[in-house]
C-alpha cells in the first residue's frame, strides 16, 4: 500500500502556530499602547480639574480682596503674626466675608460660624496660608495654596499636586492720618 501526498494549497499547522504567534505579540503590543494612553488621559483629565479648580480658588480670593479690603479687626492684634489661616475680608457694602480651608475643602462664611463648600470633589487643599500685610500699609493679601487631586476611582502612579502663591492688594485704601 502506498500512500501519495497530494500537493493541495493551504496552511500548514506550523504555519497557523507562526502566524497567531506573531498576531499575539501584535495585539500585546497595541494594547500596552492603548493602557499607556488611557491612564495618560485620565491624568491630563486630573490636571485639568485640580487647574480650574485652583483657578476659581484664585478669582475668587483675587476679586473679593481687590473689591473689598482686609478686616485688620478680626485679628485683633498690631502688628499681625503671619500666616493666618482664616482671611478675613470687608467686601464694599461692608459685608463680611471669611475663607479658610477645613477638611481639604475651600470654605466661605458671611457671619465666621456658619461655613459653606464651594471647593468640590476630587480636589483636596493641603493647606491654605494668607500673609495680610500690616494696617499702616495698604491692605493686601499673598495667599498660598497647596492642593492635589484625590480619586480612588483613578489609579495614578504618583499625586498630581499643585501650590501656587499669589498676591492681590485692595483697591480701597483708607490711609489713617
Amino acid at each position: 500500500m502506498s500512500f501519495k501526498l497530494k500537493n493541495k494549497p493551504g496552511f500548514t499547522l506550523i504555519e497557523m502556530i507562526v502566524a497567531i504567534a506573531i498576531f499575539i505579540v501584535v495585539i500585546s503590543i497595541y494594547m500596552g499602547i492603548f493602557v499607556s494612553t488611557t491612564r495618560m488621559h485620565a491624568k491630563i483629565i486630573a490636571i485639568q480639574k485640580v487647574q480650574n479648580e485652583i483657578r476659581y480658588v484664585t478669582e475668587v480670593l483675587t476679586s473679593n480682596i481687590r473689591m473689598g479690603t482686609v478686616n485688620y479687626d478680626y485679628y485683633n492684634e498690631e502688628p499681625l503674626s503671619n500666616p493666618k489661616t482664616i482671611l478675613a475680608l470687608i467686601d464694599n457694602s461692608d459685608g463680611k466675608i471669611f475663607y479658610r480651608i477645613n477638611s481639604g475643602v475651600f470654605q466661605t462664611s458671611s457671619n465666621g460660624t456658619q461655613w459653606i463648600n464651594i471647593s468640590y470633589g476630587n480636589i483636596y487643599f493641603n493647606r491654605m496660608d494668607f500673609y495680610i500685610t500690616d494696617r499702616d500699609q495698604h491692605p493686601g493679601v499673598m495667599f498660598f495654596i497647596d492642593a492635589k487631586y484625590t480619586n480612588n476611582q483613578v489609579s495614578l502612579e504618583k499625586d498630581i499636586r499643585f501650590i501656587l502663591q499669589n498676591f492681590a492688594s485692595s483697591r480701597q485704601y483708607k490711609q489713617s492720618l
